[in-house]
């Protein structure tokens, strides 16, 4: 009685361990989901910024230029 009872406090035991083994790797999984998503966002914001930025520049530039063919007319 007394084996069966340490046997079933050692599986149990492991179970809890394996348990939070696994509960553990699901956390930082997630952890490093979240962090990929995040470089993710970050990283399409700065091509959208920049990308907004270069056409503002040409217009800009574009206007400049018709502003210089004007004045030289």
């Amino acid at each position: 009685m007394v084996s069966e009872m340490t046997s079933k406090i050692e599986t149990a035991d492991m179970e809890a361990v394996n348990a939070e083994e696994e509960a553990i790797t699901y956390i930082t999984e997630g952890i490093e989901a979240t962090y990929v998503v995040q470089k993710k966002h970050l990283h399409e914001k700065t091509v959208s910024e920049y990308t907004s930025k270069e056409v503002e520049y040409k217009n800009k530039k574009i206007k400049h230029e018709e502003e210089i063919s004007t004045y030289t007319k």
